[in-house]
């Protein structure tokens, strides 16, 4: 076979392993098929080595910083997960219609996230709050700084909760939306937090460690 049809059946079996070709023939025609087949780059014949291996040089630390990326992106999912247990976080517009809460709000709050989409900020925030502190929270929040403090809530079931919060507005070009991050502050979580607190501090160690072993290899390769 000449060399488009061996590229042909290497997709069959992997669509992204990087293709280098290299020809003596420039017909347009078998160019764009080499470039419907995702090949990374083309090489004329006579080959130019140093052009060759600069190419090969470009493949391989591309693939290297996707590797890269894979990584950091399963290590950031693992320390979301670990928050996700420990803090209450949830998403609200510039109205307080809320649009994302995590689980950790969800359990607190006994609201499925059907539920909490119907519902506003204020909904959520104890009959006891004046309304001239919500006032002045949003005040803060629009002129662009952060808001931090204790703050009351109720429950679907009228449960009281509070919550250590701050909030602040995201950067959004449709719409401006606002963070709220807290943690309960009830005797038992507040343990719970230490606890979890232990926990992450112990998988930034492993990280740390892990990353400079991965280091040396490189630095010995």
């Amino acid at each position: 076979m000449n060399g488009i049809e061996m590229i042909e059946k290497i997709r069959e079996l992997d669509k992204e392993v990087p293709v280098i070709y290299t020809t003596a023939r420039t017909e347009s025609e078998n160019l764009l098929k080499a470039v419907d087949l995702n090949v990374s780059h083309y090489v004329v014949k006579p080959i130019d080595t140093q052009d060759l291996v600069t190419r090969i040089t470009d493949v391989c630390e591309k693939k290297y910083i996707e590797s890269l990326l894979k990584q950091k992106q399963k290590e950031l999912k693992t320390y979301l997960n670990a928050i996700d247990h420990v803090v209450l976080i949830y998403k609200m517009d510039v109205d307080g219609n809320i649009s994302f809460a995590n689980k950790s709000f969800l359990e607190t709050s006994n609201y499925t996230i059907e539920e909490l989409k119907t519902l506003n900020f204020t909904n959520l925030i104890h009959p006891d709050i004046p309304k001239k502190f919500i006032e002045d929270t949003w005040a803060i929040l629009k002129e662009g700084k952060i808001w931090d403090g204790n703050t009351k809530f109720i429950s679907k079931e009228k449960e009281t909760f509070y919550l250590q919060a701050t909030i602040f507005k995201i950067d959004n070009f449709i719409k401006d939306e606002y963070i709220t991050i807290g943690f309960l502050t009830t005797k038992d979580n507040l343990e719970k937090r230490e606890f979890h607190k232990k926990v992450i501090k112990n998988i930034q160690e492993f990280n740390k460690k892990e990353a400079s072993y991965k280091k040396l290899i490189i630095e010995l390769n």
